[in-house]
């Protein structure tokens, strides 16, 4: 820990890159002075969900000292940030000063002589002067234990229209696929003892929602459990692990190469939160090894890399939601699923896995896939949604509050925005060419903070 105490500004920004990739774990590193025991695992991370950063402690570990924040942080196993700076600041502050005084604490004994740096203790402990109470006479320890194997262990009733509902509202024009997607998580959300992870396969045109859909999984199903139970979320681009050796960075590096001892990408995520929603993003970019790599994880439900020190290191996946997108075979599906009862679950799978392995999808994965949701292209309606909501995030990250937008604005940016066949992925970029401007003025004018509403063509932002 103490490398991080002294990393200069310039390793913090490096750490915070790395962050914003994978979770960053330190083992054996010395923990804060009272804790039992005296080394244990550091970890840093983003949150994209909650969009914090956080700094985490190994759990189990005992805290015999007096500072009420790190106290609070061992016991709960995190404590998080706003931002980077105020992690960074925390480190080098509060619980930097608490390692020095240590230290200082440490160089002279009673008698004025130095003791050795890494010694733990500098004297030996006074014996408690009354004995300890019993644990039962403070607290309902029943209740304790009771509260924390139901947050840890059990299943949270997830009602599928809730969730449905929630989502919806996020990802237009793609109701059929939302609502089996929302079927199959929130069975899965609900078993107590889940012998493997939730596999659903998102199939369909670029730019129609799939990659939204999984950001809103993770998010909705951590409101449905009103804080109880919270969702992470790991989203991994198949186009950066198109070669053999790239398997690594999910599992981390064998003893003896480049890398090992620092962690993986997946396992970390896992390991931090084995409730996480991981998306493998265009699957079928993936190296034959990825695939490899992922059978024993949906079959058994753990992983396991050689990457740790001491061992093999081993993540729980059961409670985890194992996400796949492509755009593979979307419109051999469309056009199949067009002339059979689309309705039927059983109907659909058995379409989608026979077009997709005719597309190059390894059988071996499609075959353990317990759900496909069919994303179909967008209609007019669907994109004057997006748009329409799109206008309204750029607006915002301007600072300026939208109030209503003219059916014409709608009208002409949907005449210009030209997709072909992108979907709904380059409308902020469109919507931030033609209205960026006014809204950048607007935010640095004396009318700053008024409600705005956009009419044209020619475009206008107007206070309403």
């Amino acid at each position: 820990m103490h490398r991080y105490i002294q990393a200069t500004d310039e390793e913090f920004d490096q750490l915070e890159q790395r962050c914003r990739t994978s979770c960053v774990r330190s083992h054996g590193q010395p923990l804060p002075p009272g804790c039992q025991p005296v080394t244990g695992m550091i970890g840093f991370e983003w949150h994209a969900v909650a969009g914090v950063y956080r700094l985490l402690i190994q759990r189990g570990v005992i805290y015999l000292g007096g500072d009420e924040e790190i106290a609070d942080w061992v016991q709960r196993g995190v404590r998080e940030f706003v931002n980077f700076a105020a992690l960074r600041d925390w480190v080098r502050g509060p619980l930097g000063a608490a390692y020095k005084a240590y230290a200082v604490g440490c160089r002279s004994n009673p008698t004025g002589g130095s003791e050795p740096s890494g010694q733990r203790q500098c004297s030996k402990p006074a014996p408690f002067s009354t004995p300890a109470p019993d644990p039962e006479q403070l607290t309902s320890l029943s209740d304790v234990v009771a509260a924390v194997t139901d947050s840890e262990t059990s299943g949270i009733y997830c009602n599928p229209e809730v969730l449905f509902s929630l989502m919806q509202k996020e990802v237009r024009g793609q109701e059929e696929a939302l609502r089996r997607i929302c079927h199959r998580v929130c069975r899965h959300a609900s078993r107590v003892t889940p012998r493997r992870p939730a596999t659903v396969f998102l199939v369909g045109p670029t730019g129609v929602g799939k990659t939204k859909s999984a950001e809103s999984i993770a998010r909705q199903l951590s409101c449905i459990a009103s804080n109880r139970l919270e969702y992470g979320y790991l989203r991994l681009d198949m186009n950066e692990y198109q070669e053999s050796h790239r398997v690594s960075q999910l599992l981390g590096a064998p003893q003896g190469y480049v890398g090992h001892g620092e962690g993986s990408q997946m396992l970390d995520a896992l390991f931090a939160n084995p409730r996480t929603v991981v998306l493998f993003d265009e699957i079928e970019k993936a190296h034959p090894r990825i695939f490899q790599t992922l059978m024993n994880g949906m079959d058994a439900g753990r992983l396991s890399s050689a990457s740790r020190q001491g061992g093999s290191y081993i993540a729980d996946c059961r409670q985890a939601i194992f996400l796949f997108t492509s755009n593979l075979a979307a419109a051999e599906i469309q056009q199949a699923l067009s002339q059979v009862d689309a309705a039927n679950p059983e109907v659909v799978n058995g379409i989608c896995r026979r077009c997709l392995v005719a597309a190059g999808i390894r059988p071996e994965l499609a075959a353990r896939i317990s759900e496909f949701a069919v994303f179909k292209p967008l209609n007019e309606r669907s994109k004057a949604e997006i748009l329409t909501q799109a206008i309204s995030i750029v607006a915002s990250e301007y600072g300026v509050e939208l109030v209503s937008v003219e059916p014409a604005v709608i009208v002409e940016l949907l005449r210009l925005s030209q997709d072909g066949g992108l979907g709904a992925r380059p409308l902020e970029y469109l919507i931030d060419e033609h209205l960026g401007d006014a809204f950048a003025q607007l935010s640095h004018s004396r009318n700053s903070k008024s409600r705005i509403r956009v009419s044209g063509p020619p475009f206008r932002c107007e206070p309403e």
